[in-house]
């Protein structure tokens, strides 16, 4: 019977996360966590989707005459109804053909506690979902704006769309939105290797996004501007004025973040900036506009190390995560 597996990877935006609403280019890395996505034929009396990851469940339903949905049972929560409702609309799945479909996302979740890692799980499941969509059901949509236009929906048109572009593209990006081709690969500055480190606690990015005021004015201007020099001059630096302009940048970052009341710093990432501020060759920042993931950068194994160390002795956990060079794939196709 017909069936397809893809899979695409989840996120972590270096630089830009806020700048890039405005039109200023952000970096963003593709990560080594999938989501992944199975649409299969099955012999029932009804459809059925399973999840893994942010709950595991299934859940069964028909679709009447009027196109409304029946649900055996219990009705999927609010977050996953309303994305599978609008991938299912935009097909226009017209058939007496049942169907399973399976979105796992557990790649993006703490194991034990099951806390959300802020990974770009939403944009992977969406991207996966849409090359997974497309290809069994056999629609002449470019990737591309399916995924972009199925997540702005999804969001109500929050969000710059890096976080999709990543799990489409794959590998290190620079991004900037207005550009019709607006995503270029790109690589790390030579001699520099970083860590990812998780806060332990969850933030909505959604929240974040929402608490921001028009951006405009100074401080949101300089922060703009230190974030173009850093995005343009990225694969040219050496590794002193990598480092002092990346300390430029987490000045204006904080500038920005306490301008609009975003709490950037907290959670203990202030002191981790601070602390990596005392080696000439390393830096660190909080992640994207929720601020539970952080990257240290560093030129030097040892003080990476000794960054590492002292995050995690204020709670933070050191996540085994590196570039993920794929974007989108599709894992198994039958029929």
């Amino acid at each position: 019977m017909k069936s397809i597996i893809t899979s695409a990877p989840g996120k972590i935006v270096i630089i830009g996360e806020f700048a890039v609403l405005k039109n200023a280019p952000s970096i963003s890395m593709a990560i080594n966590r999938r989501a992944i996505v199975s649409i299969k034929e099955i012999q029932d009396s009804s459809h059925i989707i399973k999840t893994h990851g942010i709950v595991e469940s299934e859940w069964r339903f028909n679709e009447s005459e009027s196109e409304e949905f029946i649900w055996l049972g219990s009705e999927p929560q609010k977050n996953i109804l309303e994305l599978f409702v609008l991938f299912w609309r935009k097909v226009k799945i017209e058939s007496n053909i049942k169907y399973k479909f399976t979105l796992d996302t557990s790649m993006f979740f703490d194991p034990i506690k099951k806390n959300k890692l802020g990974l770009g799980s939403s944009s992977a499941l969406i991207v996966a979902m849409s090359i997974a969509f497309i290809k069994f059901f056999d629609i002449s949509e470019n990737i591309n704006d399916f995924a972009h236009q199925i997540h702005s929906e999804f969001q109500s048109g929050l969000g710059s769309g890096v976080d999709v572009q990543t799990a489409l593209d794959g590998g290190l990006i620079r991004y900037l939105r207005q550009e019709k081709d607006n995503a270029t690969g790109i690589k790390f500055p030579n001699n520099f290797m970083y860590k990812i480190l998780w806060s332990g606690k969850p933030v909505s990015t959604a929240q974040k996004l929402k608490s921001l005021k028009a951006l405009e004015g100074d401080i949101f201007q300089e922060f703009s501007e230190i974030t173009r020099k850093l995005s343009s001059h990225w694969t040219l630096y050496d590794k002193k004025s990598f480092v002092d302009d990346f300390d430029q940048y987490l000045v204006k970052l904080k500038n920005f973040s306490d301008h609009f009341n975003l709490d950037l710093l907290g959670a203990k990432h202030g002191l981790i900036v601070d602390h990596a501020m005392n080696f000439k060759d390393s830096i660190y920042k909080p992640c994207g506009a929720g601020g539970d993931i952080g990257i240290c950068i560093s030129s030097s194994d040892t003080n990476l190390n000794s960054v590492v160390d002292y995050a995690e002795s204020l709670g933070f956990i050191s996540l085994d995560i590196t570039c993920d060079d794929e974007g989108y794939k599709i894992e198994s196709i039958n029929g």
